[in-house]
């Protein structure tokens, strides 16, 4: 990304690691956001809350593994290939 937008990045990659790092530190308050925002019940926010931060999903810095980076691509694959059996109905 050339020297017009990187700013911008820069901005963006502050605010992502600034949101991880919220999510470990404030466990409670970030349980209760992630129920509201995402429409789940407390109970199942909270295992998610437990799974991400365990697992590093969230990683505090926003660290990208390969791990992580294929599973996004399997995942964005998925709903391309599901936005395409809905279109072709």
């Amino acid at each position: 990304m050339g020297g017009k937008k990187r700013g911008l990045l820069v901005r963006f990659l502050k605010g992502t690691v600034g949101a991880h790092r919220w999510l470990y530190a404030n466990k409670e308050a970030a349980i209760d956001f992630l129920a509201k925002e995402i429409l789940l019940n407390r109970e199942l926010a909270l295992k998610g809350w437990e799974y991400y931060t365990a697992n590093r999903i969230w990683h505090p810095n926003a660290e990208i593994s390969l791990e992580g980076l294929k599973f996004t691509m399997e995942i964005c694959a998925e709903q391309k290939e599901l936005q395409q059996k809905t279109v072709g109905k």
